[in-house]
């Protein structure tokens, strides 16, 4: 009677992979990735890892070895390792998962392109940079073949490949990717889109860095003009722009300009997450350090209690952080707040 209930129960369970016992059944495969994909969101790491490794088992039992489920499961494990400092386990599933693509696909396909950028993400975490170069040139070339050279998702992958020459600090490698960017984006989705703002920001960053100061305040002021249009003047994208701007002015010595936009700056981030949320802190920071190289040190004393009793407020009153904090600020321990 025993041997009866198992037997049942064993068939069940195989044929819970497959649709009518002999078609392999993707539902089961795609809810257990969503669910580990949606922990992951939540910084669940350790959970999500478990429904990761059940949609591998299970992918592998219904699919085979070599299936793109299978890869693609391999590809999110190896995030997960990634992210929680496991760099070996990481390479093994990024390998095992590249391998099974490139069995699985032969000929290019957007698939492999997708895995290769985050194997290459994985790389330059670690500043393999040759490596993850390579990666990236030959997910460039799969994507230009399979969805055309002046695809939206080319422009991005000239866009990732700038911020990997920036990374080493590679301004001029940089500059023409971020160019290339450009140019795709314009021809693809017109001379006004908002996605244009981003490489546009990325080259206005390396032409300052090269001390190409009166090219990057051009660019920073296209990718403004732009953003406003297409955004609104309080979208956080304006906001990034100006902080940019406010940096370049102060590289080049315009202090008084770099102070009126780290002051739009901070408007923004006050109108947009409130007077005393935890990130209005850093453009208080920011509008402080200006204030205090223009000599005015009672105006930079109040921005520096604003920002301590806002990060009170977020670690709280004995936190130790917050006397390295009041060092750095200037402020002695008994300073009371003002706001």
């Amino acid at each position: 009677m025993k041997n009866q209930t198992i037997i049942p129960l064993i068939v069940t369970i195989i044929c819970g992979f497959f649709l009518g016992c002999g078609k392999p059944d993707g539902k089961a495969w795609d809810a257990l990735s969503e669910e580990s994909f949606k922990l992951y969101q939540q910084k669940k790491f350790k959970e999500a890892f478990i429904k990761a490794e059940e949609a591998l088992t299970l992918a592998k039992a219904a699919f085979g070895e070599k299936h793109e489920k299978v890869a693609k499961s391999h590809s999110h494990i190896a995030r997960l390792h990634q992210i929680q400092g496991q760099q070996a386990e990481a390479e093994i599933n990024f390998k095992k998962a590249l391998e099974i693509l490139d069995e699985v696909h032969p000929e290019p396909h957007y698939e492999t392109a997708k895995l290769l950028n985050h194997y290459a993400a994985f790389m330059q975490q670690q500043q393999r940079y040759l490596d993850a170069e390579k990666e990236l040139l030959r997910s460039l070339s799969i994507t230009k073949k399979v969805l055309g050279p002046k695809n939206p998702e080319v422009g991005k992958m000239h866009n990732i490949l700038g911020n990997l020459y920036s990374a080493q600090k590679d301004w001029a490698k940089a500059s023409e990717s971020y160019r290339e960017a450009i140019e795709i984006v314009k021809n693809s989705s017109g001379p006004r889109h908002p996605t244009l703002a981003l490489p546009m920001n990325s080259l206005g960053m390396a032409q300052a860095h090269m001390e190409l100061y009166d090219e990057s305040e051009k660019t920073f002021n296209k990718a403004l003009k732009l953003l406003e249009r297409s955004v609104g003047p309080n979208h956080p994208q304006v906001a990034m722009t100006v902080e940019n701007l406010s940096r370049l002015y102060e590289k080049k010595g315009n202090l008084e300009k770099a102070l009126r936009m780290a002051n739009r700056s901070l408007t923004m981030a006050e109108s947009n997450l409130g007077p005393n949320h935890f990130r209005v802190a850093q453009p208080l920071q920011r509008v402080s350090k200006l204030m205090k190289k223009l000599d005015k040190t009672e105006e930079a004393k109040k921005i520096d209690e604003r920002v301590l009793a806002i990060l009170k407020k977020k670690y709280g009153e004995k936190d130790p952080r917050l006397i390295t904090i009041q060092k750095a600020l200037g402020l002695s321990a008994t300073t009371t707040t003002t706001r």
